[in-house]
């Protein structure tokens, strides 16, 4: 995916405020720019820079971004001490997308309370 970008890891992330919060440059995104927008808005926060410049010189993916794409608080794991680029990749790969666990524990609550209301009738 990050080769599919208009970003470089020395680019700087310049926050655009506009009406519904702030924003990263749309020119980063291509086709992707409607989907980041709307994330940005529903978290309040701008998109990080989405790439870094890894050891050899190449482009991979910044698990700051990674980070900010599953909806986690910043530095909810990259500030871990002691991990690598790749176990922070790793662990947030695996992680819980917060706002689906919720969805997905208020669907069952509800499903779950329906089915008592129909027990006790």
């Amino acid at each position: 995916m990050v080769f599919l970008l208009n970003v470089t890891p020395e680019d700087v992330s310049v926050v655009h405020w506009k009406d519904d919060g702030p924003h990263s440059p749309a020119e980063w995104w291509n086709e992707y720019a409607p989907a980041v927008y709307r994330w940005e808005v529903i978290r309040g926060t701008a998109a990080p820079v989405p790439v870094i410049r890894g050891p050899r010189g190449g482009v991979k993916l910044s698990p700051e971004f990674a980070e900010w794409m599953m909806g986690l608080d910043p530095g909810w794991v990259t500030n871990v001490p002691g991990l690598t680029h790749k176990e922070k990749l790793e662990r947030i790969g695996n992680g819980v997308v917060p706002h689906q666990a919720f969805y997905a524990f208020r669907h069952l609550k509800a499903q779950l309370d329906e089915a008592v209301t129909a027990e006790v009738q």
